[in-house]
């Protein structure tokens, strides 16, 4: 059974142990005293992995191995995934290790997810199976009260592209909350999860998914106005690529300042010329075009739009209040905006002030 049809409902829970697999194209990274070494895989399973290797650990020592595919010039996090283990026993040729499964979701469901990935991600992708039944787990357990129409649509929906990105997006909000504390017990609404996962989903660039991630998980806050952050994420799904990559620049080089109680931006002047090198574009009349959207959304102050029928030797790249908020909210910040930017002590979560 594909992956995607143990996500539109619950799946039935087959007790069994995952099946043995060689991995001739992955390999293993784990500690090994003060270095970290590369080893081979015997044999994997949804539940555990033999490793061939030097080291021998106590029984019970727990380890982070990051599975990864070998021969792969670009190693980037898409291509790896880390799993907490346990020493089980030592052979003759490695050591025998057992996974910490994620505790809220039954084993035998576990198992039967990592070996449905293979529809999506295909059968040889060992990473790709692990990490998409992660990410199922985590969906199912933020949004528990989903109904069946709403995980239908998104399985449904979702090409396997945008499937695998959405994936991504979510194993990088868990991450997220795992850091906050009672992030494990945070769930989401259906209409924000699906928003989110839908918005998402386009996102090919690890650093427009991370924007996603800290959304997803911001949704997931007890202190959030579903409304006013389902416009948000609305507003965000109007962003193309360029959006972002000029959005970032504005508000990361912008000097801000605290008046009356808002953060605000300080004019931020290019030429012409020093804009096209920033966004990486030779097209003038394009950047405008771009500012004038941002601009549109509420992000960029007027002063920034330049006339189509004027020539302009500089523009202004300042974000807006808003503009401001919003990007804290990409790095996944639940305090007051000027807490963010250093402009105040920090305070107590704020989600409904953006």
């Amino acid at each position: 059974m594909a992956l995607k049809d143990w996500f539109k409902e619950p799946a039935p829970k087959i007790v069994r142990k995952g099946a043995r697999h060689p991995a001739p194209g992955f390999s293993v990274l784990h500690p090994s005293g003060a270095i970290v070494r590369e080893d081979q895989i015997k044999d994997i399973s949804a539940t555990g992995i033999y490793l061939l290797t030097n080291d021998r650990w106590e029984p019970g020592t727990q380890l982070g191995l990051t599975l990864r595919r070998k021969y792969l010039e670009d190693q980037g996090p898409g291509n790896e995934f880390v799993l907490q283990a346990k020493v089980v026993r030592c052979g003759k040729d490695g050591v025998g290790m057992s996974f910490d499964l994620p505790t809220d979701i039954d084993p035998a469901v576990w198992v039967s997810l990592v070996e449905g990935a293979s529809g999506e991600a295909g059968p040889e992708d060992i990473v790709g199976h692990f990490k998409m039944a992660k990410a199922v787990a985590f969906l199912s357990r933020i949004c528990p009260d989903a109904e069946k129409d709403f995980r239908q649509r998104v399985c449904t929906d979702l090409s396997s592209g945008r499937f695998k990105h959405a994936v991504e997006i979510a194993l990088k909000a868990d991450c997220i909350l795992s850091g906050w504390p009672g992030g494990s017990e945070m769930t989401a609404s259906p209409k924000l999860l699906a928003g989110v996962l839908e918005y998402g989903s386009w996102a090919e660039e690890d650093g427009i998914q991370e924007y996603w991630a800290a959304l997803m998980a911001l949704a997931c806050t007890p202190e959030r106005d579903d409304d006013a952050y389902l416009e948000l994420v609305e507003r965000v799904s109007q962003f193309a690529p360029i959006h972002f990559k000029i959005f970032t620049i504005s508000c990361v080089r912008a000097s801000k300042v605290l008046t009356d109680g808002v953060v605000t931006a300080q004019p931020l002047i290019y030429s012409t010329d020093e804009v096209l090198v920033l966004v990486g574009s030779r097209d003038l009349g394009r950047v405008e075009r771009e500012l004038m959207h941002l601009h549109d959304l509420g992000l960029f102050m007027s002063k920034n739009v330049p006339s189509s029928y004027v020539p302009v030797d500089e523009l202004n790249l300042a974000p807006t209040p808003l503009g401001l908020a919003l990007f804290a909210r990409f790095h996944a910040h639940r305090g007051t905006i000027e807490s963010f930017y250093g402009l105040a002590a920090p305070e107590t979560s704020a989600l409904t002030k953006a």
